[in-house]
């Protein structure tokens, strides 16, 4: 399984990281666009801070399942 986790700052300057699973990563033109979209919505937000104010980075981070029991 693959997670995109998109790392942004909040206006307060705190960092804050959108993660996606099952999602595969385009390349990075794609992602900066799509970050940005993000940003430019302003969608999330907590009283007056806006959770992802700034795109920062972007990390594929690749899991793999172990069975630890089975019955």
């Amino acid at each position: 399984m693959q997670t995109l986790q998109l790392i942004f700052t909040d206006t307060n300057g705190g960092r804050r990281v959108l993660s996606l699973a099952r999602a595969e990563a385009p390349d990075a033109d794609v992602i900066r666009q799509a970050m940005q979209a993000i940003a430019d919505t302003k969608l999330f937000k907590k009283d007056d801070n806006v959770i992802y104010a700034t795109p920062v980075a972007a990390n594929g981070v690749v899991t793999q399942t172990h069975a630890l029991y089975l019955a």
